[in-house]
């Protein structure tokens, strides 16, 4: 990281854009299933390596992708058909400077406009990315409360503070940077609105017609009719419903939150004279760790927190585009790694998360995805 030099002292200025960020995640799983890999791995590729594959239908999806390695490893060792066996997974994410250091413009003040940005932005990107990854596994939808309510909650409206006035709701007050989610009347008035009743009839018209085109599932279709709106959005008041929104709701909080204390934190920090690079990178990184614990404390048990942890990335992404929006939240370059161990393999899987790679020998198949901006 660079941190701007002051008048008086003997620092040389090599560069003002050298803030860089970058995440590593990587997983050791015994007996991975095809299945199971597909699901974890299909949102990466298509948030990361969207250029690098084609549509279902062509022959070069992901997909397909996936099916080829599967043909390719019972050639060399028969694990069974959609069995991977002892998989290694490394996802590498790596943000130009400008995303970065678009933070060092942060507002001293908490409720600045940018950071009312910042709260429709983050709302929007997780009400994308939590669905997005907890339906790739389409017999999801078969979990009809969890389900019902992770629709519901994406059909809410984007909005900072809400009051109610003459039995109305008044969206986007800006008075505070979200609203008073844990006020059941409230909560009850924002879930059956007529923004959420808009936005919801046109995802189950989609949830709908694709199931009915999916073998296995069309007679999950009748459950999410249009018409049963009202039922949906009944689901999220009572138990077990209300305790999985309000899960939601409180990770939502809980990141814009920790996004706008960390801006007003660098902000404050860059005005001392004392401040050090060291306690600038605690500051970035803070927003980024406590996101992650939101996810895996509220959601790894129903929405799949854990899986989730590799797209926050997107999330610094849409908070540094809040806060400068000439930023392209479209910016990172990806690296993503799958390697399957030898089943008799002498190489211990837990390993590879502190760095080391298998000899050559063990290695039944490797492949390696690279996406760069």
């Amino acid at each position: 990281g660079f941190l701007p030099a002051r008048s008086g002292n003997a620092v040389r200025v090599h560069s003002t854009e050298s803030l860089d960020y970058g995440y590593s995640f990587r997983q050791a799983r015994r007996a991975m299933r095809r299945a199971d890999l597909q699901y974890q791995l299909k949102p990466y590729v298509e948030t990361y390596f969207a250029g690098c594959f084609g549509r279902e239908d062509d022959g070069h999806s992901f997909v397909t992708f996936i099916g080829d390695m599967d043909k390719a490893i019972d050639q060399v060792e028969s694990n069974g058909t959609d069995n991977f066996g002892n998989t290694l997974v490394s996802l590498e994410l790596a943000l130009p400077a400008a995303v970065a250091s678009s933070w060092l413009e942060a507002p001293l003040d908490g409720k600045a406009p940018a950071y009312m940005n910042l709260s429709r932005r983050l709302q929007q990107k997780l009400r994308q990315l939590i669905p997005f990854s907890y339906f790739q596994d389409a017999t999801k939808y078969q979990n009809l409360t969890s389900a019902a309510v992770l629709l519901v909650y994406s059909s809410l409206p984007v909005t900072t503070a809400v009051r109610v006035s003459r039995g109305e709701l008044v969206l986007n007050t800006d008075s505070d940077l979200y609203w008073d989610w844990m006020a059941d009347d409230l909560r009850r008035k924002v879930v059956f609105s007529r923004e959420t009743a808009s936005a919801l009839a046109v995802q189950l018209e989609r949830v709908v017609s694709f199931l009915r085109a999916t073998p296995g599932l069309s007679g999950t279709a009748d459950f999410y009719d249009p018409r049963a709106i009202s039922s949906l959005m009944q689901k999220c008041i009572s138990d077990p419903g209300a305790t999985l929104l309000k899960s939601l709701l409180f990770v939502e909080a809980q990141i814009i939150r920790e996004a706008t204390e960390a801006g007003v934190s660098l902000a404050g920090f860059l005005r001392k004279p004392e401040a050090t690079p060291d306690q600038l990178l605690e500051l970035l990184t803070r927003f980024g760790s406590r996101s992650t614990e939101a996810f895996h404390a509220q959601l790894a048990s129903v929405y799949g927190g854990d899986a989730l942890r590799p797209l926050g990335t997107m999330l610094f992404v849409e908070a540094a585009a809040a806060l400068k929006p000439e930023v392209q939240t479209t910016d990172a370059s990806a690296t993503l790694e799958l390697i399957v161990v030898r089943k008799d393999s002498a190489f211990p899987l837990a390993s590879y998360l502190g760095g080391e790679i298998p000899p050559q020998t063990d290695i039944v198949l490797q492949q390696r995805l690279v996406s760069l901006v």
